[in-house]
């Protein structure tokens, strides 16, 4: 083995959340308040940058986690551009869903999952979804679109960092299934349960002019 032409180090930041889980959280050593106080706070006093706060002015930068979903280690799949790692193929729990920094969303993933009836309340959570963010200078906007029994397929047009017009179209389930839209709480819902709606022509919230 040529050990002086393999790459340096190995790959930490996808696999940091599985791994605090298995070795930290789940023996008891650190409660997640504790964990996220060492990946967040901590780091950033002693660099002694702005960061590891979400009081209002401080740097939008957040991850989402899902901290009960199962996964495996998949090295190929890795965002970053080494594939270095002692755990691909482990089977890991807990997992960053997506990152947003100074307020733009830089990553995003596809959640794999069950293909229950897409009316079934519990299938937000156990089936296959993407999840998107769009955000502009007013407002972040959340969407998840959701599999079901029959439709099982989702297709994604746009990648993130893309900038998306009026009415363009981002992607689609094949062929139709369920689509959960999460708006700020300063929205004003212009539809109610039962309403038929359209895609790109029924207005279903109105935000704030400010």
């Amino acid at each position: 083995v040529e050990i002086d032409k393999a790459p340096y180090g190995i790959v930490g930041l996808e696999t940091l959340i599985p791994l605090c889980v298995e070795a930290l959280i789940q023996p008891g050593h650190l409660s997640w308040t504790q964990l996220i106080e060492k990946l967040t706070v901590g780091p950033a006093k002693l660099l002694k940058v702005k960061g590891g706060s979400l009081a209002e002015g401080a740097p939008a930068d957040v991850t989402v986690i899902d901290p009960e979903v199962s996964w495996a280690i998949d090295a190929s799949k890795f965002q970053s551009q080494s594939r270095n790692t002692p755990f691909d193929g482990r089977s890991a729990k807990g997992r960053a869903r997506y990152t947003i920094v100074d307020g733009r969303v830089v990553y995003r993933q596809q959640r794999p999952g069950l293909f229950l009836d897409a009316r079934r309340p519990d299938c937000s959570e156990k089936n296959e979804s993407m999840t998107w963010a769009f955000e502009n200078p007013r407002v972040t906007v959340v969407v998840r679109q959701i599999t079901g029994a029959i439709a099982r397929r989702i297709v994604a047009w746009a990648n993130v960092g893309d900038e998306l017009k009026k009415g363009e179209r981002f992607g689609m389930i094949r062929f139709g299934s369920r689509t959960e839209l999460y708006l700020p709480l300063s929205a004003t819902v212009l539809v109610n349960v039962g309403d038929h709606v359209a895609g790109g022509a029924t207005p279903v919230a109105r935000l704030p002019n400010e």
